[in-house]
């Protein structure tokens, strides 16, 4: 994770050449997260932006 606020992540690609957000979670997922974390998701994007479709494993750094 790149960027962390409120109720919103931005995440970096696996190739770290795009960051992506924000993306759409809730309050006690955002205050769960922490920069540099990498985790393996599913998003879309719909017309009310980036949303997780699938979540996966999260791996401290």
């Amino acid at each position: 994770m790149r960027k962390i606020e409120k109720g919103k992540l931005w995440l970096e690609d696996d190739f770290g050449t795009d960051m992506i957000g924000p993306v759409v979670v809730t309050k006690e997922i955002s205050d769960l997260c922490q920069e540099g974390w990498r985790i393996n998701l599913v998003i879309g994007k719909s017309s009310n932006g980036w949303h997780i479709l699938e979540s996966g494993n999260v791996y401290r750094y």
